[in-house]
C-alpha cells in the first residue's frame, strides 16, 4: 500500500518570542532581535545570515581631508561590550575598528600632521594616543578624569578639561606639549565643566559647563576668564568659528545644530533633523552629537544618532549657515532590528520576518538581497507564516491577524476585535495546508470551559471566516501552536497551571490531551514539529535557547543558547502522515490588456510521486481561451477591459494519478490601457452644386468604449462653411458654381476619447458635380430699332451671356 509523504513548511512564532525554521535542505532557522541565524537540525554548523549592517553611536568625530578619512568614537557597547575608535572613508565605505575603548570616553582629537589620535579617558587614568591606523597605543598624559581634549598642532600644545580636579570640588583647564610633557594648570573653574574648544587666531580657550549651562572663555594661558551666555539644551560638542565670531554646538535633546554670536546674541538653529529615525528601525529618539567645522571649505559636519531599540548613526554635511545639507554616511537601510517572527517560502527561496517596529522584510535563504515588503504596521508585529501554494503570508500584530501577497500588496485584515470580540493577545500562528485552516494561540483570552483568562486556541478558514474555539483541558497561557493535519494532532507551547513551561498535544478538537514530561527551565516562545524525523523543536525567549525533543516527549536536548539574547521565532518543515500533493498556481499578477499571460504551476509539489496532471479552470472574470500546450504553464491573451480593469481567477488542481491536491487559486488583474480612438469620416460622396451635404463620424469608435468628441477641418477645395465643425454630424452647402469637370472637396476628421487621446485623422472626399446653366439671350436693348425702308438693319446679340463660359456657344435668330 502506498504511504504518501509530503513536507509542509510550518513556521511558528509569538510576540516577543520567535521560532526556528527548517528548510528542505535540513536547516534550522531562528531570529532574535538583531540577528538571523541557521544551523543543521542537530544544532551544528551555526552561521549568521542577517546582522546589523552598521550599529553604533557616533560621538566626537574628526575629518582628515588630506587622506579622505573620517575618525570617530563609537559609544555603543557593540564590540564585546566595549566602545571603539573607528575610521572610514568619508563616503562611509571601508569602515575599520582601530581600537577597543574599555573606559568611558566621549571625545577625541586628531593630529593628522603628526599622525596621532588623542582620546581622553573620562573615568580612567590618562589621555591615550594612537597612530592613525590604531597601532602605537600608549598613555601620553597620566591624568584622571579628563573629558575633552583639543590640539594646537602648530603651537605644539594639547589642552584638556577635568570636571573635578580638586577633590571633586572644582574643575580645571590644563595644557601640555603634544607628547604630554610640560604639563601646566591654566585655570581652576567650576566643577562639571566637560567640553572645551579653541580659538587659536584670537588666543582663546572656551569651555561649557552642563550644570551651570554656561559658555565661558579665557586667554590660552588661563587669564581673563569670563562667562559669555547660558544654553539650557544638552550640549554634547561645540566648536568656535574665529572669523565669523560664532559658536556652533549640537543640541542633543532637539537633534539640532545651533549657533550664536560669542556673546549669546543672534541665536539660530542651523540644522534640524526631525523624523530622521524613520530611515532606521522605527520611531525613536534622535540626537546630534559629534560636530566638526571645516573652515577651509566653509563646511560643518555633524553626527546624527538614533537612540532607541538599537543605535544607528549617520554623518551629514552642510554649509556653515545650514544650507546645502547632504548625507555623507547614511543610516543603514534596511536596518536589522527587533526581529520577531520568521517564515520560509521554499518555493520562492525566500525567508520572511517581522520586526517589532512594524516592518516585514524578506531575503534569500542565505540572507542576501534583504528587502522591505511592508512598513508602518502595528508596533507589536509578531509571528509570521507563509502559504507556499499562493505565496501569501500571514502574521500577527497587536490584536489583529492579517495576510498579504508575497510582495506586500493586497493587505487584508482576517481576524480582529470586530470579528472576534473575545480576542485579547494572539500569539503564534500556523497553517493546515491540507484542510485550508489557520490556527492561532491567544494566551490571555477567557477559556469558555472555565471562565478564566487562561488562554485558548482558535482556528478558522484561511480567509478568517468560520472561527472556532479550541479549549483543551489544562491549557494555560498558550503562546504557540503547531498542527499535524495528517495525524489530526494539535501541539502547543504554554505554561501549565503550576506556572512551568510545557509542551502538550491533543486531537485537533482538543480532546485526548497529552503533556510532555521534559522540564523546560525557560518560558516557551515557539514550537514547530517535524513528524517525519519525529522531533518537536522549541525556542525559549530568554538566553535564545533553541532545543528539541522526540515527538513522544523523550530525549530532550538543547541545541543553542546565547546569554543576553532573546529567541523570537523558530520554524521547521513538518512531514504530515497523510500528505497530498500541493497545487501552487504561482503569484497573483498585474498585466495589461493584450499581454500574453503565463500561468505557472511549476512550484506545485507531489507527495513523493511525480505529478501527472495539472487541471486549470477559469472561475472568475471575462472568459478567455487557455492554451494548454504546456499544461504546467498555460497561456492566454489578456482581453480588452473597461477603464476600471478586470480580475480573472484561475483554479489549479494537481495530481499524481492517485492523490489530488485541494484547489489553489491565482488572480490575474488586467489593467486597462487607454487605446487611441479610431476616426471614420464616412464613405466618399457625390453631390451637385449648391446642395446640402451631411458629414458623419458615426462609424468612428473607441476600443475602450469611451464616448467620443469630433473635430472636422476642410483640407482641399473651394472653402465652404460647416454648420458645426465640432459636431460628429455636420452639414455644408456645396459651391454654387464649379467647373464643368467638377471639383473635389476634402474634409479631415479627428476624434477624441474622454481622456483626450486623439485618433489619427481620416479624410473623406466629396465630389461636387457641374450642373449646366442655360445662357441668357440679349437681343440688343429694350426699345425698337428705327430704320428706313430698304435700309440695312443690324441685330446685336453680343449682350447675351453664358454663366459658365461667358459667351454663348451659338446664336439663332428667328423672326
Amino acid at each position: 500500500m502506498k504511504t504518501p509523504t509530503k513536507a509542509f513548511i510550518v513556521i511558528l512564532g509569538v510576540l516577543l518570542a520567535a521560532a526556528p525554521a527548517v528548510s528542505d535542505e535540513g536547516n534550522l532557522y531562528w531570529a532574535y532581535d538583531l540577528y538571523m541565524k541557521r544551523s543543521a537540525l542537530d544544532g551544528s554548523d551555526t552561521e549568521v545570515l542577517l546582522e546589523p549592517t552598521r550599529l553604533g553611536r557616533a560621538a566626537s568625530m574628526a575629518f582628515d581631508d588630506a587622506t579622505g578619512k573620517v575618525y570617530w568614537l563609537d559609544l555603543s557597547p557593540g564590540h564585546g561590550g566595549f566602545r571603539s575608535l573607528r575610521r572610514a572613508d568619508q563616503n562611509g565605505s571601508n569602515e575599520e575598528i582601530l581600537a577597543v575603548i574599555a573606559y568611558y570616553a566621549t571625545n577625541m582629537a586628531l593630529d593628522s600632521t603628526n599622525g596621532k589620535i588623542y582620546v581622553p579617558a573620562t573615568s580612567s587614568s590618562g589621555i591615550e594616543w594612537f597612530n592613525l591606523d590604531g597601532t602605537g597605543r600608549e598613555t601620553v598624559v597620566g591624568v584622571f578624569g579628563a573629558t575633552d581634549v583639543e590640539l594646537d598642532v602648530a603651537g605644539g600644545k594639547m589642552y584638556w578639561v577635568d570636571p573635578r580636579f580638586l577633590t571633586g570640588l572644582n574643575g580645571a583647564l590644563f595644557r601640555a606639549n603634544l607628547d604630554g610633557t610640560g604639563q601646566e594648570t591654566l585655570l581652576v573653574i567650576d566643577r562639571d565643566a566637560s567640553l572645551i574648544a579653541l580659538d587659536l587666531p584670537n588666543g582663546k580657550i572656551y569651555w561649557y559647563n552642563p550644570t551651570t549651562t554656561e559658555f565661558n572663555r579665557a586667554n590660552l594661558d588661563g587669564s581673563v576668564p569670563e562667562t559669555l551666555f547660558s544654553e539650557s539644551g544638552s550640549v554634547l560638542q561645540f566648536r568656535v568659528d574665529p572669523a565669523g565670531g560664532k559658536i556652533y554646538w549640537t543640541n542633543f535633546d532637539s537633534a539640532q545644530v545651533v549657533r550664536a554670536n560669542v556673546d549669546g546674541t543672534a541665536r539660530e538653529v542651523v540644522l534640524s533633523f526631525p523624523g530622521v529615525a524613520a530611515q532606521t528601525c522605527g520611531p525613536s529618539l534622535q540626537a546630534t552629537e559629534g560636530l566638526d567645522l571645516d573652515f577651509a571649505n566653509g563646511k560643518l559636519r555633524v553626527g546624527v544618532n538614533t537612540l532607541a531599540y538599537s543605535t544607528h548613526h549617520s554623518i551629514w554635511q552642510a554649509n556653515l549657515d545650514g544650507t546645502g545639507l547632504e548625507v555623507l554616511r547614511p543610516f543603514p537601510n534596511p536596518a536589522v532590528c527587533g526581529m520577531r517572527g520568521v517564515a520560509l517560502d521554499e518555493n520562492a527561496g525566500k525567508m520572511y520576518w517581522t520586526e517589532s517596529f512594524g516592518r516585514i522584510l524578506r531575503a534569500n535563504f542565505d540572507g542576501t538581497n534583504p528587502e522591505e515588503i511592508l512598513s508602518g504596521l502595528d508596533f507589536n508585529a509578531g509571528d509570521i507564516v507563509v502559504d507556499p501554494r499562493s505565496g501569501k503570508f500571514y502574521w500577527v500584530t497587536g490584536q489583529t491577524i492579517l495576510r498579504a501577497n508575497a510582495d506586500g500588496s493586497n493587505l487584508e485584515v482576517l481576524v480582529d476585535r470586530i470579528s472576534l470580540p473575545t480576542m485579547v493577545l494572539p500569539g503564534g500562528i500556523t497553517l493546515d495546508l491540507v484542510n485550508d485552516k489557520l490556527y492561532w494561540a491567544d494566551s490571555i483570552a477567557v477559556n469558555p470551559a472555565t471562565g478564566v483568562n487562561s488562554g485558548i486556541l482558535h482556528r478558522s478558514n484561511l480567509d478568517g471566516t468560520e472561527i472556532e474555539t479550541i479549549a483543551p483541558p489544562g491549557i494555560f497561557r498558550p503562546v504557540s501552536v503547531a498542527v499535524d493535519p495528517g495525524a489530526g494532532k494539535l501541539y502547543w507551547g504554554h505554561n501549565n497551571s503550576r506556572g512551568f513551561p510545557a509542551i502538550s498535544r491533543a486531537n485537533v478538537d482538543g480532546t485526548e490531551v497529552q503533556g510532555f514530561g521534559f522540564v523546560f527551565n525557560r518560558p516557551i516562545s515557539d514550537i514547530a514539529i517535524d513528524v517525519a524525523a519525529g522531533y518537536v523543536y522549541w525556542s525559549a525567549g530568554i538566553y535564545a535557547r533553541i532545543g528539541r525533543l522526540k515527538i513522544d516527549g523523550t530525549g530532550g536536548e538543547h541545541l543553542h543558547g546565547e546569554h543576553g539574547a532573546e529567541a523570537h521565532s523558530i520554524a521547521v518543515p513538518v512531514t504530515s502522515s497523510a500528505a497530498i500533493p500541493i497545487a501552487v498556481p504561482g503569484p497573483d499578477q498585474d498585466v495589461n490588456e493584450g499581454d500574453i499571460v503565463t500561468l505557472d504551476g511549476s512550484a506545485s509539489t507531489g507527495d513523493g510521486d511525480p505529478l501527472t496532471s495539472f487541471a486549470w479552470i477559469q472561475v472568475g472574470g471575462p472568459p478567455v481561451e487557455l492554451d494548454t500546450t504546456d499544461p504546467i504553464r498555460p497561456t492566454f491573451v489578456a482581453p480588452v477591459v473597461s477603464s476600471g480593469g478586470e480580475t480573472l481567477t484561475f483554479e489549479l488542481v494537481v495530481g499524481d494519478g492517485t492523490d489530488y491536491s485541494t484547489a489553489a487559486f491565482v488572480d490575474i488583474t488586467i489593467q486597462n490601457i487607454n487605446n487611441a480612438p479610431v476616426a471614420d469620416a464616412g464613405d466618399p460622396q457625390t453631390a451637385p452644386e449648391n446642395t446640402e451635404v451631411t458629414l458623419s463620424a458615426g462609424n468612428s469608435y473607441d476600443p475602450d468604449g469611451d464616448p467620443l468628441t469630433c473635430a472636422w477641418t476642410q483640407t482641399a477645395g473651394t472653402a465652404v462653411e460647416l454648420t458645426d465643425a465640432e459636431a460628429c454630424t455636420t452639414t455644408f452647402v456645396t459651391p454654387p458654381l464649379v467647373p464643368v469637370s467638377g471639383e473635389i472637396l476634402t474634409f479631415s476628421l479627428t476624434v477624441f476619447d474622454d481622456l483626450l487621446e486623439m485618433s489619427a485623422p481620416d479624410a473623406v472626399n466629396i465630389e461636387v458635380t457641374h450642373i449646366n446653366q442655360p445662357p441668357v439671350a440679349d437681343a440688343g436693348g429694350p426699345g425698337p430699332i428705327l430704320a428706313d425702308e430698304f435700309g440695312m438693319v443690324t441685330l446685336d446679340g453680343t449682350g447675351s451671356t453664358d454663366p459658365e463660359d461667358g459667351i454663348p456657344g451659338s446664336f439663332q435668330w428667328v423672326q
